[in-house]
């Protein structure tokens, strides 16, 4: 199934294109069988924080933290300690401790393969904030890890163009750093000590997370 959905994905533009896939986070714990059907094509790992990925849950509303419920849902069935969990186990948790919770469990399979296949050098990290502070020094770096053959005037115009700040789940909409600022303030007010409670169960649930992790082979920028 895994080589079926990579072969429904494999359209190229040109016949000298590099295609690249962004895929959903849910198949993380498939990515051992995505790397063997690849082959030598390499992957680079976004992640975010615990505090960036919390807030822009909740920023989203209702439908977002019902994805993020329905997500937790499937993944906690790749962990022998979750997957006995009862349905009234998972209503009786607060949605922060469910999105908290997600964003561990994303996290521990990330590094997982992290470990694995770094060394091989077919997979390289790389935590968003940086793209978004540093996107022409991220993408010159990605460019060369994944071996995609952009020149640099084409990175250097498409970190200064437009494209860079048009929303990447609405195209009618524009990112910018202000506005995300903003909504999260937004957020940390409604919310109060709330999430600083949220954080503070992670850790005390769970000693070896950390809120900011550095995950496995880091892409050089």
């Amino acid at each position: 199934m895994p080589e079926l959905a990579l072969l429904l994905l494999q359209k190229h533009a040109t016949p000298s294109e590099k295609l690249i896939i962004k895929p959903i986070n849910s198949v993380n714990n498939i990515i051992p069988e995505l790397m063997q059907i690849t082959g030598s094509a390499k992957s680079l790992m976004l992640y975010t924080d615990a505090k960036n990925f919390l807030l822009s849950t909740l920023k989203k509303g209702e439908e977002s933290k019902f994805a993020v419920r329905a997500m937790f849902d499937l993944i906690r069935c790749d962990f022998p300690h979750l997957e006995k969990l009862r349905i009234t186990d998972t209503i009786h948790m607060t949605d922060l401790k469910v999105i908290l919770t997600l964003w561990r469990l994303q996290i521990e399979q990330a590094e997982l393969a992290l470990r694995t296949f770094a060394p091989q050098n077919v997979m390289a990290s790389l935590y968003g904030e940086q793209l978004v502070e540093n996107p022409i020094d991220s993408l010159r770096a990605a460019n060369r890890f994944l071996e995609l053959g952009i020149s640099t005037d084409q990175l250097e115009q498409i970190a200064r163009s437009d494209r860079r700040f048009t929303d990447a789940k609405n195209a009618n909409k524009q990112f910018s750093v202000e506005k995300r600022n903003e909504a999260y303030t937004k957020v940390e007010d409604f919310y109060g000590d709330e999430l600083d409670k949220g954080l503070g169960w992670m850790i005390h649930g769970n000693p070896g997370t950390r809120l900011r992790p550095n995950l496995t082979g880091a892409l050089e920028i």
